[in-house]
């Protein structure tokens, strides 16, 4: 992007920590579309892009209101929804629920070669197993919810 004319000035820009995610985003849509527009120029004809023949300028008002659609839809959102939202969203969350699987499947391990052994089933082991369904549920609620 960098040798696109005038992305000088937006680009030094972009790398600011003042500028809020939104205007990053916006300010890539705006290289992106100075980007098509260049190379639609240079051609004599646009290309086709998914349904029928749209040009640089289409495919940028469409990202732009797609972001602006998103941003609406996320502002109508309470509060609380968009807590759970940024929850669920967090890398922190998907690392958890991959321990818990994990450790899921050491319960099962354990559980199947108790069973095979005949023997009966520890309770620590049936409670934990509900534990693990109980955090399964409120996971998928929560995702529902965001």
């Amino acid at each position: 992007f960098g040798s696109m004319p005038g992305a000088a000035g937006r680009q030094a820009s972009l790398h600011s920590p003042v500028l809020p995610q939104k205007e990053v985003a916006m300010e890539t849509i705006r290289q992106v579309g100075d980007a098509l527009r260049t190379s639609a120029r240079s051609h004599s004809t646009a290309r086709s892009i998914g349904r029928g023949s749209r040009t640089s300028d289409d495919i940028f008002e469409h990202a732009q209101q797609s972001l602006s659609d998103k941003e609406a839809s996320n502002a109508m959102w309470s509060d609380k929804r968009n807590f759970v939202h940024k929850i669920v969203k967090a890398p922190a969350f998907d690392l958890s629920m991959s321990c818990l699987v994990l450790l899921n499947m050491v319960f099962v391990v354990l559980e199947v070669n108790i069973a095979a052994e005949q023997a009966e089933s520890p309770t620590w082991l049936s409670a934990a197993n509900f534990v693990v369904l109980f955090i399964y549920f409120v996971e998928t609620v929560l995702k529902l919810f965001a």
